[in-house]
């Protein structure tokens, strides 16, 4: 998470962020942001574990859409491949590809098979 949080820190499009803790399945984690106005996006992703590039994720969703806050939302997680592991499935053995590839959602076997077994996650959203 190094890398990520350097990125984060250095972006000036960053609000703000917080680094939250490992969940075993089933589990949950809380943290808390502030948001503004001008600052209503929320980006959020982590890491399927054991795959190293497999992650879950919602990208700039407005939480203050049409100039109303949300109270709560409950966010049915995407599961994507980053493309940076050769792996073909959760337990393969990690298999740097290079040159990386591009993110991609659904697309192989061992995802769709993941999925149709249930949901990777849900985020849960509830204003203070």
């Amino acid at each position: 998470t190094g890398i990520l949080e350097s990125e984060l820190n250095s972006n000036s499009n960053v609000h703000s962020f917080a680094k939250g803790s490992r969940i075993d399945s089933p589990g949950s984690s809380e943290v808390t942001l502030e948001f503004t106005q001008q600052n209503s996006l929320l980006t959020f992703v982590s890491m399927i574990a054991p795959s190293p590039d497999w992650f879950v994720g919602v990208e700039s969703y407005d939480l203050f859409d049409g100039g109303v806050w949300a109270d709560s939302l409950e966010l049915r997680l995407n599961n994507y491949d980053a493309g940076t592991d050769s792996g073909v499935d959760f337990t393969s053995a990690n298999a740097d590809t290079n040159p990386a590839e591009n993110i991609q959602g659904q697309s192989d076997e061992a995802f769709r098979a993941a999925v149709d077994e249930a949901d990777f996650g849900t985020l849960t959203i509830i204003r203070q």
